[in-house]
């Protein structure tokens, strides 16, 4: 378990795709009704690497990324192992 407040979720993407992470309070891996974005990047240049800063709160995180492309086609969500935040 970590003390910190924050968090960066990193990895890749589909070039110049909006990055969306996601806050799966039911950690079923899917985005349902009422799960917010929490932070996302946009990646430009060709880029496809992303980092993105999530706040954590006491007790155990779950998140979900998504990648939408310009054509506005959003990927399948991807689980974010659990964040455990001590007090």
């Amino acid at each position: 378990p970590s003390t910190t407040t924050a968090f960066n979720i990193s990895g890749t993407a589909e070039a110049n795709s909006l990055v969306e992470v996601w806050n799966d309070t039911n950690d079923n891996g899917v985005i349902d009704g009422g799960e917010s974005v929490v932070g996302s990047q946009q990646l430009t240049g060709g880029g496809t690497s992303f980092s993105i800063s999530v706040n954590l709160v006491t007790g155990a995180n779950n998140f979900v990324v998504t990648a939408t492309d310009a054509a506005d086609n959003r990927s399948t969500p991807a689980d974010v192992p659990t964040i455990t935040r001590s007090p």
